[in-house]
Protein backbone atom coordinates (compact mmCIF):
# COMPACT_ATOMS: atom_id res chain seq x y z
CA UNK A 1 0.00 0.00 0.00
CA UNK A 2 2.87 2.65 0.69
CA UNK A 3 4.12 1.66 -2.58
CA UNK A 4 0.61 2.54 -3.86
CA UNK A 5 0.46 5.82 -2.51
CA UNK A 6 1.96 8.54 -5.02
CA UNK A 7 -0.54 6.75 -7.92
CA UNK A 8 -3.30 7.07 -5.78
CA UNK A 9 -2.91 10.27 -4.96
CA UNK A 10 -2.29 11.10 -8.03
CA UNK A 11 -5.47 9.93 -9.93
CA UNK A 12 -7.42 11.37 -6.52
CA UNK A 13 -5.78 14.98 -7.70
CA UNK A 14 -6.87 14.55 -11.09
CA UNK A 15 -10.34 13.45 -10.96
CA UNK A 16 -10.82 16.34 -8.01
CA UNK A 17 -10.07 18.94 -10.68
CA UNK A 18 -12.09 16.93 -12.99
CA UNK A 19 -15.23 16.50 -11.10
CA UNK A 20 -15.63 20.39 -10.43
CA UNK A 21 -15.37 20.44 -14.48
CA UNK A 22 -18.47 17.27 -14.32
CA UNK A 23 -20.55 19.19 -11.54
CA UNK A 24 -20.79 22.83 -13.71
CA UNK A 25 -21.18 20.65 -17.51
CA UNK A 26 -23.72 18.57 -15.60
CA UNK A 27 -25.68 21.41 -14.34
CA UNK A 28 -25.33 23.23 -17.39
CA UNK A 29 -26.97 20.84 -18.98
CA UNK A 30 -29.43 19.65 -16.78
CA UNK A 31 -30.04 22.73 -14.39
CA UNK A 32 -31.66 20.32 -11.61
CA UNK A 33 -31.36 21.11 -8.13
CA UNK A 34 -29.98 24.42 -6.42
CA UNK A 35 -28.46 26.74 -8.72
CA UNK A 36 -24.83 27.20 -9.48
CA UNK A 37 -22.18 27.78 -11.27
CA UNK A 38 -23.35 26.35 -14.25
CA UNK A 39 -26.72 27.88 -14.13
CA UNK A 40 -25.05 30.87 -14.29
CA UNK A 41 -22.83 30.67 -17.28
CA UNK A 42 -26.02 29.40 -18.99
CA UNK A 43 -28.66 32.75 -17.92
CA UNK A 44 -25.37 34.59 -18.73
CA UNK A 45 -24.90 33.78 -22.05
CA UNK A 46 -28.47 33.55 -23.09
CA UNK A 47 -29.00 37.58 -22.27
CA UNK A 48 -25.58 37.91 -23.44
CA UNK A 49 -24.10 39.46 -19.76
CA UNK A 50 -20.24 39.21 -20.90
CA UNK A 51 -18.92 40.51 -17.99
CA UNK A 52 -21.04 38.35 -15.75
CA UNK A 53 -20.11 35.72 -17.79
CA UNK A 54 -16.51 36.04 -17.95
CA UNK A 55 -16.53 36.13 -14.35
CA UNK A 56 -18.81 33.15 -13.93
CA UNK A 57 -15.96 31.30 -15.79
CA UNK A 58 -13.06 32.80 -14.48
CA UNK A 59 -14.44 32.07 -10.72
CA UNK A 60 -15.33 27.96 -12.12
CA UNK A 61 -11.93 27.83 -13.44
CA UNK A 62 -10.21 29.03 -10.03
CA UNK A 63 -12.73 26.72 -8.15
CA UNK A 64 -11.27 23.64 -10.79
CA UNK A 65 -7.57 24.66 -10.04
CA UNK A 66 -7.65 25.31 -5.72
CA UNK A 67 -9.68 21.68 -5.76
CA UNK A 68 -6.74 20.48 -8.22
CA UNK A 69 -4.18 21.66 -5.96
CA UNK A 70 -5.35 21.25 -2.52
CA UNK A 71 -5.23 17.31 -3.35
CA UNK A 72 -1.32 17.92 -4.75
CA UNK A 73 -0.54 19.80 -1.32
CA UNK A 74 -2.74 16.53 0.56
CA UNK A 75 -0.56 13.85 -1.64
CA UNK A 76 2.59 15.97 -0.85
CA UNK A 77 1.89 15.63 3.06
CA UNK A 78 0.39 12.24 2.71
CA UNK A 79 3.52 10.51 0.80
CA UNK A 80 6.26 12.55 2.60
CA UNK A 81 9.73 13.34 0.74
CA UNK A 82 10.25 10.37 -0.29
CA UNK A 83 8.51 10.45 -3.71
CA UNK A 84 8.86 13.06 -5.95
CA UNK A 85 5.37 14.63 -7.20
CA UNK A 86 6.83 16.74 -10.13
Amino acid sequence: MPAALPAVFAGMRISAGLSVVGAIVGEFFFQRGTPGIGSLINRYSARLQSEELFAAVLVASLLGVTIFLIFGWLGRRAVGKWYDFG
